[in-house]
């Protein structure tokens, strides 16, 4: 397992097929390379600076920018799921 720091508190935690986001003490997103799945938790734009984290880390995954627009059409598609567990 390996771990990246993305910005200030914002860290990629790099598991042999899961790709992790971490705000601050908090587990906010997750990426299975396996299926390509990305997952956030529901409250992924709960707050400016955990919206900046998720933002780094989709691209990381998608190797481009996303604004939060992209990122909801994305999980209007069902592109981006959600999962109960995370914040």
């Amino acid at each position: 397992m390996k771990v990246r720091i993305l910005s200030n508190n914002c860290f990629l935690i790099d598991s042999d097929s899961w790709l992790y986001c971490q705000s601050y003490e908090t587990i906010v997103g997750m990426y299975n390379k396996e299926l390509g799945k990305v997952v956030l938790g529901r409250k992924w734009d709960c707050s400016r600076t955990t919206l900046k984290h998720i933002k780094l880390f989709l691209a990381k995954i998608f190797d481009e920018p996303l604004s939060k627009k992209v990122i909801d059409d994305m999980i209007d598609k069902g592109k981006v799921t959600y999962d109960d567990m995370l914040v």
